[in-house]
């Protein structure tokens, strides 16, 4: 994308494939951001408008060795060093020969974002799902464990508007590591996870709904397989329950489907995923949904260092999957979300100390485009935490209670404190949703 000699190029930054701009929106303030104060966004603006400059002058004022006339005008032209700014991270077409290698430094806008605190859950707990209900932009947290290692019932309603929590109707029964997603009519689903903490504890085949409009649960399907520890998606007006631990914790990789539209519902099986996972977490973006990290140890040994950085993708309408671009970091039992623009953005989870120990929170973040099959870190989580549950609303998102760095008797420590490090705190990510451009260069 060089210049030639004595030509001027102008730079101007225009909507990209699959980005977000609508018609009548230009110049308004990114969602999620409305309570920030309007110079902050006038410095990022400035900030941006001078990075964009400094990339010009690398890019533009290179003009790379030609073989007939063997001129250059800048000392960097045709070395590694030659740096230039795109749309996605293709190498554009014309640009080198068959045997050209390039490389992406990354997204202009890695490392974006913030966190803040917000009102904290009247309790702590984890092992919860958090999902959005009705249609005025509220959150349902739904079940899970209290700091006694006590299973909930209880359902807290989240306002994001004023900030504040409130009882709702609660589950049939104690639940938590259940899979939980919407419908497109607002209600909410739970399906499977485990009734109690009890060792013996199996896990279960049973399902939920709530109906937002009469606020109150109603029994469900019961799944084909029961499982824990499992997630669960919607595209169109299909429900999906995936993945998880079986009874006696074996994880699996079989997928159950629900057809909402259907006049009596039951659950369908299709096409298994790649591999089994548990503690996995799933969402869709646009007709597809993901499948993201996960825990599964092929020799059934329970390694500490066996969660996945894998990311795989449905495709409902031809029952088959693909494996897309790895994470940067493997994890399990963090939050994946969907963006307002059809991203995804995963937070925290679940690792392991130099492969010895697991029940290691994260701080990482990063953002999937889907349609460039690339992640970009973000902003990290001020306070690490995994068995957490998460959500987005209105462009904002939102993270509540989870688990501390905890030790098991498993693994040779003192009692399992994980329950007693359970958090109420809640917290929420704020970025702009920046358009997918990659700084290149040529690769050595």
């Amino acid at each position: 994308m060089a210049a030639k000699p004595g030509e001027s190029v102008n730079i101007e930054m225009i909507s990209g494939p699959g980005s977000d701009a609508r018609e009548g929106t230009r110049g308004a303030p990114p969602a999620g951001f409305g309570r920030w104060p309007r110079n902050i966004l006038v410095l990022l603006s400035i900030g941006v408008a001078i990075l964009f400059g400094w990339v010009a002058g690398l890019t533009y004022g290179v003009v790379e060795i030609d073989d007939r006339s063997n001129s250059r005008s800048h000392p960097w032209a045709g070395t590694v060093r030659h740096v230039w700014m795109q749309y996605g991270v293709d190498v554009p077409e014309g640009h080198g020969d068959a045997g050209s290698k390039y490389e992406s430094l990354g997204a202009i806008h890695a490392g974006s974002g913030g966190w803040a605190e917000k009102a904290s859950m009247p309790s702590a707990r984890s092992d919860m799902q958090a999902v959005p209900y009705g249609d005025e932009g509220r959150i349902a947290i739904i079940g899970g464990k209290d700091s006694n290692s006590t299973v909930l019932s209880s359902v807290l309603s989240y306002d994001p508007l004023l900030d504040r929590f409130s009882e709702m109707a609660p589950l049939p029964g104690p639940r938590y590591r259940f899979g939980a997603t919407h419908a497109p009519n607002g209600d909410v689903w739970v399906a499977g996870g485990l009734p109690s903490n009890d060792y013996n504890a199996q896990q279960m085949n049973s399902t939920a709904v709530y109906r937002a409009a009469t606020n109150k649960w109603e029994p469900g399907p019961d799944l084909a397989v029961p499982r824990g520890d499992n997630c669960m998606a919607t595209v169109g007006n299909t429900i999906y329950a995936l993945g998880g631990w079986t009874t006696d914790y074996a994880d699996v990789a079989s997928v159950e489907a629900l057809d909402l539209s259907e006049k009596d519902p039951a659950w369908k099986r299709v096409a298994d995923m790649p591999a089994p996972r548990g503690d996995l977490l799933c969402r869709c973006s646009g007709d597809k949904f993901y499948v993201a990290g996960g825990y599964h140890d092929p020799e059934g040994e329970w390694k500490p260092s066996s969660f996945q950085d894998t990311l795989f993708e449905y495709d409902p309408a031809t029952d088959s999957w693909a494996t897309k671009a790895s994470m940067g970091q493997a994890r399990g039992d963090g939050g994946l979300i969907m963006t307002e623009s059809g991203k995804l953005l995963m937070m925290g989870g679940e690792f392991h100390a130099r492969n010895k120990f697991n029940q290691i929170p994260q701080h990482d973040v990063e953002l999937y485009y889907p349609e460039h099959d690339i992640w970009v870190p973000k902003a990290p989580m001020p306070l690490a935490r995994f068995r957490f549950a998460s959500t987005q609303v209105g462009g904002e998102v939102f993270v509540f209670g989870g688990q501390l760095l905890c030790s098991t008797g498993w693994e040779g420590f003192a009692e399992d404190d994980c329950a007693k490090n359970a958090l109420s705190s809640t917290e929420v990510f704020l970025d702009l949703d920046h358009p997918a451009v990659f700084l290149v260069t040529r690769a050595p």
